[in-house]
């Protein structure tokens, strides 16, 4: 039984009793929970309270200010210019859950209107921490809890923390908690909570309170799992019988163990990027629940090495590999929360990172092949750039991966600041050019495997190592790309016909581009003649050395200690590497002296590159070479707002900005088709078309919340727009949530994705459908540019609808980036919804301006009229 809780909590009892006595007869299961509660002053009152912005809608403030007046544990608070004075008049109402009464009895104003009821909440730590987690809940469960009184008085004073970060999941009916597993899955939930979920109330206020809130994380982490990752987690995938009901008691276990990253009432929030919870909604499962391949336990023994988790040694199979294989059960949830879960923050996201990446890319490889791929997956933690490389190339050869991390860990094993600077500029450069050979098009998948495992066999020490590469240039690299490049034809010099492989503008056997007329001109969308211009530009900005010039060198220089072909060479590829990610040739990473000559391998040169600079430590770029198109992505964006001083301060810092532009820089125009942009538009459609049909109580708007990824509190608020304000559904759903409700189950728009580096890597990936709080105390700079993705479908579709190219997108989404930055006003750095805005706010004048600036600089290279006029 529940304790009666004095005062406040009689009041709300009362109010309880009040409300069910309003129609004689009618329960509260079925009285109604959900209300539109006036706003003295508007929306922009409460905004004013929490210091935000005016102008967010009705149905999305009174949250969005409860969040950001009160975040949870060191939460953001928001970075909105604040200050908003609130304006009179206008009948505006906000949703909310529980009847007003019962707000008032929480906060101790009996005599509160209910027109000042928002701000009070809002005005209010605890009361605003238990908005956020009502907020979540629909009707039949908050009935529940209004019909335990000292329930809800007991959440608001102990518990509310953990009820708005833990408790969107939770749900009742007919007076039973809907555990996560279902009906058979109750008893352990009982056990583990302490309380029955025949009990909802008793069971909800167990569960926030125990460990700290651990079992609530517990709870939400496999409520939130679609049906077959939940039965991963659960291990109902497996026979009945003892081993399958420990499951639960064993992930439990891990999740006590992890470490905590909250402190009720204070302390910071933030979340590890890997942890048991991200672990149970990445991992890859069949639809009955089992470990998708590569699953043996045997196998993840092998890539974790357990006991020698520091090693960097090569990994050799023991004699009975294959038998051992065969014979090992498949790792399972708790095994592998406890290897992945726990630990130190580098080992949890080496591990998390492995595991996916298994998954991706070697869940088809054989099991003669799972040797390699222990090899190739290990490599990771040394070889991290130059494998994600080989999967954006396309290969899936297990050998070719094991082969470049045991090169790659023999080159991070050469000693001397210079020498190995020497040794990672040779390799990486080689790779770059092939890397971006490949990407433009012009090596075909065996030439690009052909070349990178003959690089892997060169050696990387003595004296002969530099004159052994350049051969390799001569001997191997050059002539397949002569091939490529000009057939036939005569070759041009050494280093043209590298920047025309790297630009992809093939010179033999190159079928013509259809034309276009875009305001009156005739053009052709040629994004391989465009960029070659631009690298030739670039090439003559940097100075330096020549391709040509450093293979000179290598023929002629007699070999010595201080060996100037590898300096030479080394500088050579290394200045071609970067010259395809340098932007403009005119911008400002070519005002001075080549960036490349500045950059740093640093202690782990496989690591993939990112921007340092600092007070007094010259711009330049750490880590590898591969994957350094992420890196300085800022350098390709082209604004269209020219001069014009921003409206207010920026919100989005420049490591997000950077993360927010990867997307133009790692989508392959080549890659991208008409028809793929035609289904884009065509499903944004079909998502519209099925919103506008949606009907206030109807059982379908459930499900298409559910399909479009909506958390918890989103679908409540969009079922209240529905009774409330249904004129206004045109602008709730952003574009991706529209394309997920015109294409449900399907994932076919990858080439016009986003940037995830765990899920993806170095390509692009079309994110599914994913509620917005998946993300919460993640650092926003990734976790925004992971889920952002309405700029590239807006692109798509204006491309679509113009009948553009669709090879003109990842120009036209670098030259809206800038001003997006420039002019949103997202609430706070995470506030995906302000982006979503911003881009619903664009006309097709602004695309439309977008593409006319391609015109020169970009892929539209003027052309001749039919019939030849100009």
């Amino acid at each position: 039984m529940l304790q009666s809780v004095p005062g406040r909590g009689r009041r709300v009892a009362a109010a309880l009793s009040v409300l069910a006595g309003l129609s004689p007869g009618l329960s509260f299961a079925q009285a109604r929970q959900w209300h539109a509660l006036p706003v003295a002053g508007g929306t922009n009152a409460i905004a004013a309270a929490a210091g935000l912005e005016k102008g967010l809608p009705a149905w999305r403030v009174l949250y969005e200010a409860a969040r950001r007046r009160h975040g949870l544990w060191g939460e953001d608070a928001g970075g909105g210019a604040g200050g908003a004075a609130g304006e009179p008049g206008g009948a505006v109402a906000v949703p909310l859950p529980l009847a007003p009464s019962i707000w008032r009895g929480l906060l101790g104003r009996d005599g509160l209107p209910d027109d000042q009821l928002a701000v009070a909440i809002v005005a209010d730590r605890r009361s605003a921490l238990l908005y956020r987690g009502l907020a979540a809940l629909d009707e039949p469960t908050l009935a529940a809890l209004a019909a335990a009184p000292d329930a809800v008085q007991r959440i608001h004073l102990r518990h509310a923390d953990v009820l708005a970060a833990f408790g969107g999941r939770f749900r009742v009916r007919e007076g039973v908690v809907m555990v996560p597993g279902g009906e058979e899955e109750e008893p352990l939930w009982g056990k583990l909570v302490g309380e029955s979920p025949r009990s909802p109330a008793a069971f909800l206020l167990a569960l926030l309170g125990a460990n700290g809130g651990r079992r609530a994380l517990l709870y939400d982490s496999v409520a939130r799992l679609d049906p077959p990752r939940q039965r991963f987690a659960l291990g109902l995938y497996r026979p009945a019988g003892p081993a399958r009901g420990g499951a639960l008691l064993s992930l439990a276990a891990v999740f006590d163990r992890e470490v905590a990253w909250w402190h009720p009432e204070g302390g910071a929030f933030a979340r590890p990027e890997a942890d048991t919870a991200r672990l149970l909604r990445e991992v890859r499962v069949g639809s009955d629940g089992a470990l998708a391949p590569p699953a043996a336990r045997v196998f993840w023994e092998a890539v974790f090495d357990e006991g020698k988790a520091a090693s960097r040694e090569e990994w050799a199979p023991p004699a009975d590999w294959a038998a051992r294989v065969r014979a090992s059960a498949p790792a399972e949830a708790p095994w592998l929360a406890e290897r992945i879960g726990t630990g130190g923050r580098s080992s949890r996201w080496l591990r998390l990172e492995q595991l996916v990446f298994a998954q991706r890319v070697f869940g088809e490889a054989g099991e003669d092949a799972l040797a390699d791929v222990v090899s190739a997956v290990r490599g990771l933690r040394d070889a991290r750039s130059w494998l994600l490389a080989l999967e954006r190339m396309g290969t899936r050869d297990p050998a070719l991966f094991a082969a470049a991390a045991g090169a790659a860990r023999r080159a991070a094993s050469v000693s001397g600041r210079e020498e190995a600077r020497q040794v990672h500029g040779g390799l990486q450069g080689a790779l770059g050019v092939v890397d971006r050979a490949r990407f433009a098009r012009t090596l075909d998948l065996a030439g690009a495997e052909r070349l990178v495992r003959s690089l892997c066999e060169l050696p990387v020490e003595g004296e002969g190592r530099a004159r052994a590469l350049a051969a390799w240039v001569e001997g191997a690299l050059l002539p397949e790309l002569v091939r490529a490049v000009y057939g036939a034809l005569p070759p041009g010099e050494p280093e043209t016909t590298i920047l025309r492989a790297m630009a992809g503008d093939p010179v033999g056997g190159r079928e013509p581009l259809a034309r276009l007329e875009w305001e009156g001109l005739w053009y052709r969308a040629d994004p391989g003649r465009a960029e070659l211009a631009r690298l030739v530009r670039v090439r003559a900005r940097q100075g330096g050395a020549g391709l040509a010039e450093a293979l000179g060198v290598c023929r002629s220089a007699p070999p010595k200690r201080r060996d100037p072909c590898a300096a030479a060479l080394g500088e050579a590829l290394v200045s071609l590497a970067y010259a395809a990610h340098l932007g403009d040739p005119d911008g400002p990473a070519l005002a001075g002296e080549d960036p490349s000559r500045r950059h740093d391998f640093g202690a782990e040169p496989w690591a993939l590159p990112e921007e340092v600079t600092g007070p007094g430590v010259p711009w330049h770029v750490r880590g590898s070479l591969l994957g350094l198109e992420r890196a300085l992505a800022g350098l390709s964006l082209h604004g269209l707002a020219g001069e014009a001083l921003p409206e207010g301060p920026p919100v989005l810092d420049a490591a997000q900005r950077r993360c927010l532009a990867a997307p133009a820089v790692l989508a392959n125009p080549r890659e991208l088709t008409d028809a793929g942009g035609d289904a884009i538009s065509a499903a944004i459609e079909a998502g519209r078309v099925r919103t506008v049909a949606l009907r206030a109580g109807e059982a379908a708007v459930a499900g298409a919340c559910g399909e479009a990824g909506l958390e918890p509190w989103r679908a409540r608020a969009f079922e209240w727009l529905l009774e409330h304000e249904p004129d206004a559904r045109g602008s709730f759903f952003s574009l991706g949530e529209l394309l997920y409700l015109g294409t449900p189950g399907e994932r076919r728009f990858d080439a016009w994705g986003v940037s995830d580096d765990l899920a993806a890597g170095l390509v692009p990936r079309m994110p599914g459908p994913a509620p917005l709080d998946e993300t919460d105390g993640r650092p926003p700079q990734p976790a925004l540019a992971e889920r952002f993705v309405d700029l590239e479908l807006r692109a798509a579709v204006h491309l679509a609808e113009r009948r553009l190219p669709a090879s003109l997108f990842p120009w036209v989404v670098s030259t809206l980036l800038p001003d997006l930055f420039a002019e949103a006003r997202p609430v706070a750095p995470d506030d995906r919804m302000g982006l979503d805005a911003w881009v619903r706010a664009q006309g097709r004048d602004r695309l439309d301006d977008a593409v006319a600036s391609l015109v020169g600089r970009g892929p539209l290279q003027p052309a001749a009229a039919p019939g030849g006029a100009r």
